[in-house]
């Protein structure tokens, strides 16, 4: 009796054991595409992913618009402008970033990053750089930003070198109060140089540059902007434009930030090329840092 169980016990366990090895193998097959060809196993795609840190803005009229601490009286709201038409995303891939980084301001009428999509929004009577949104009663004020059209971008060219400064503090991230003024010969490069750098063989790295020559400083200018801390090596900087507004010139530079990077701090000295008769009715000069982020993710 005992030996029968044991033998009807075995023969059911085989009998399991069978059909989990055949739903096994169903569930493993690839299934056909449509022409009835057995699809082959690909490993995941890696695509590229941007994370873009956005500040308050809103898009009108062919320019940007940021936000900003002034306040207004409602008294001065003038006519309606517009409603906000959406939103950019957060995180898109490379390739859609790189689309929309094509577009012109004039394709994301009504575009903000943070208001929902409907808020109003008005000029300001008397101030035409001033737009006012209305969100439920609160009134936010964003002014048009001078590095967006109808700027005109004069910049000529750059040239990026990784360097060291002088009273830098790696470790605290302090930046240093270096200013950001035009350079209009070689002895001014070469004054600047010696004053900020850390020492004469940075100096000499810099002024070995072939081009910054009495040639060049015969049309053309550089504005120095110092990056004094990086937390990284692995992070890119790059001067993307000149933006010239009324009297005012404004240095963009892109920060791109990798996956993985590497551990040592950094210090980069970013020049940008203008030429002088460009500048001449400049009377301040900034510098703005847009940053982007990359990912990796498999789909």
């Amino acid at each position: 009796m005992k030996n029968h169980l044991f033998y009807r016990a075995l023969a059911a366990l085989l009998v399991c054991t069978a059909v989990i090895i055949c739903l096994a193998a169903c569930q493993n097959k690839s299934p056909a595409p449509a022409g009835g060809t057995k699809a082959r196993s690909t490993t995941p795609e890696t695509m590229v992913m941007v994370a873009v840190d956005y500040h308050p803005f809103i898009i009108h009229g062919g320019s940007m618009y940021e936000i900003t601490d002034e306040t207004v009286q409602r008294a001065m709201i003038g006519k309606k402008l517009g409603e906000i038409t959406g939103n950019p995303p957060n995180n898109c891939t490379e390739e859609e970033y790189r689309r929309r980084s094509l577009l012109g301001y004039d394709e994301r009428e009504g575009e903000a990053s943070f208001l929902a999509p409907g808020t109003p929004f008005y000029a300001v009577s008397g101030d035409d750089d001033l737009i006012v949104a209305d969100i439920s009663g609160r009134l936010e004020v964003y002014r048009r930003d001078s590095t967006t059209a109808p700027a005109r971008d004069i910049l000529a060219g750059s040239t990026v070198t990784r360097t060291g400064f002088k009273g830098s503090d790696n470790y605290t991230g302090q930046d240093l109060d270096i200013p950001l003024t035009p350079l209009y010969s070689a002895a001014e490069l070469e004054a600047f140089l010696v004053e900020w750098l850390v020492n004469e063989y940075a100096v000499e790295e810099v002024m070995s540059i072939q081009k910054y020559d009495s040639a060049f400083f015969a049309e053309y200018a550089l504005i120095p902007v110092a990056i004094t801390f990086s937390p990284s090596g692995s992070i890119k900087y790059e001067v993307t434009h000149a933006m010239h507004y009324g009297d005012r010139l404004t240095v963009v530079v892109s920060k791109t930030i990798p996956e993985v990077g590497t551990c040592d701090v950094a210090e980069w000295l970013l020049l940008a090329e203008v030429k002088k008769s460009d500048i001449t009715d400049i009377k301040s000069f900034g510098m703005k840092l847009n940053t982007i982020e990359l990912a990796r993710e498999s789909r």
